[in-house]
């Protein structure tokens, strides 16, 4: 894979440590925010035009071409990440701004930001297997009429983290969002996360397709779904229902085939006349290979001991309608015998590169190991980044690269990272209000 961190990302300093209060005492937390994230800006359509990334200027995203092709993200870690972008903004793991389909996303993890993993503002991107662990706020955010597709997600919302989606609109405005996600796996806090909301919140009039779903440990008397501040979409767990399944800018469209351990499995507010809409759903405990209650925060998990894959025996994943997103685009979606992130009881496709494989506590996980100590890692050959990116430019996995400041790679120009490269950011001083 190729992986964005920080230095230094276990080092603790008073801007960037966090603790954590279990049983044993206080355990100092790996460490978020200790650098900033990718942002990739697009000219596929969104709400409004054309918008500006937070805390920056002339970084517009947004446009007319719902194919755009912003280039390919596959196997790519960002770590660490978070810290302010510009003054009073921090960023997401992973933000993608107006990012058309004819961008390729597979194969992506997030962990440890400081804000959300992945957020999608507007756009058209799919992506598919994509991972979130243990980030500061919410998992997958869609906003701006993001109307995307996406298959393969999982989250672990640890006991700091906020919802595994929140997924906004902008009310009667289009496009409306509307997501398109299937076989996706949240497992929430539990009940030692006391802040955390809803394991998916969905509000300003999104519409969407949600199918396949698993929502498992929520925290105590939070909602598996919460879905708030309607507006004039359609909502209904009736596909027939939907008189024009292309209309993506209609309706709110929630499979009554998705397993939800929570309760309240929904909560609805502010939805006039879709008080009723949404009660059909697979109630119990997922059938987890191996997920209990004391494995929901990374600093409980023991060596070999956590797989969120369904197990043979779970009735509830692999059993009755397993939905089929293949009818609605089988040019994208493929097929699965089992709900939720993992298509069946083998498909592991995190073993070899997720920080849970690398951490050595995944069942099956085949990663070599995280170095222990930063300067450990380094190769002989070192080169930093930063700074405006006007000429096409390929790295090379056999350097070492420092992120010292922002880099921007320009309009027109391709950045190529070989499989295996590893970019260290440089984590900002305790007075900036930037960071790489």
């Amino acid at each position: 894979p190729i992986t964005f961190t920080a230095l230094n990302p276990e080092q603790s300093s008073s801007e960037t440590a966090e603790t954590d209060t279990d049983n044993t005492g206080v355990t100092t937390l790996e460490t978020r925010g200790k650098w900033g994230g990718l942002i990739i800006n697009g000219k596929a359509p969104i709400t409004g035009g054309t918008d500006m990334v937070e805390g920056l200027t002339n970084v517009p995203y947004g446009g007319t071409d719902p194919a755009d092709d912003s280039g390919v993200l596959q196997y790519v870690r960002v770590w660490h990440g978070g810290a302010v972008v510009g003054a009073n903004n921090e960023i997401n793991g992973v933000t993608f701004g107006g990012v058309g389909s004819g961008t390729v996303v597979d194969h992506c993890e997030v962990a440890f930001n400081k804000d959300d993993g992945f957020e999608f503002f507007g756009g058209t991107v799919n992506v598919k297997y994509l991972s979130v662990l243990f980030v500061g706020d919410d998992a997958f955010d869609t906003d701006e009429g993001y109307q995307g597709k996406g298959q393969f997600l999982f989250a672990m919302v640890g006991n700091q983290g906020n919802h595994g989606t929140e997924m906004d609109s902008k009310y009667e405005n289009l496009p409306r969002s509307h997501p398109q996600f299937y076989g996706m796996t949240i497992i929430g806090g539990g009940a030692a996360n006391t802040d955390e909301g809803a394991l998916m919140r969905l509000r300003e009039g999104t519409g969407g397709k949600f199918g396949n779903l698993v929502l498992a440990h929520a925290p105590t008397g939070k909602a598996g779904i919460e879905h708030k501040q309607c507006s004039t979409e359609l909502t209904t767990q009736d596909m027939t229902a939907v008189a024009d399944a292309t209309d993506l800018n209609g309706y709110l469209y929630i499979s009554p085939n998705n397993v939800i351990d929570a309760t309240p499995a929904f909560k609805q507010d502010e939805c006039d006349g879709a008080t009723d809409a949404l009660t059909q759903y697979v109630s119990g405990a997922p059938g987890f290979a191996a997920v209990s209650s004391s494995m929901l925060d990374y600093s409980d998990m023991t060596a070999n001991s956590f797989s969120p894959l369904p197990s043979t025996n779970g009735v509830t994943m692999c059993s009755g309608t397993v939905d089929d997103p293949t009818t609605i685009d089988d040019s994208f979606f493929s097929a699965a015998t089992c709900r939720g992130a993992f298509a069946s009881s083998s498909d592991n496709w995190l073993a070899s590169w997720s920080w849970l494989a690398c951490k050595g506590v995944l069942i099956g996980g085949t990663c070599s190991g995280i170095a222990a100590a930063p300067f450990a890692a380094l190769m002989d050959t070192l080169e930093t980044l930063g700074g405006d990116l006007t000429a096409s430019k390929t790295l090379s996995a056999s350097t070492s690269y420092l992120l010292t400041s922002q880099l921007f790679v320009k309009n027109g120009v391709t950045l190529s990272i070989p499989a295996g490269t590893t970019i260290y950011a440089i984590p900002p001083a305790a007075d900036s209000t930037e960071a790489p």
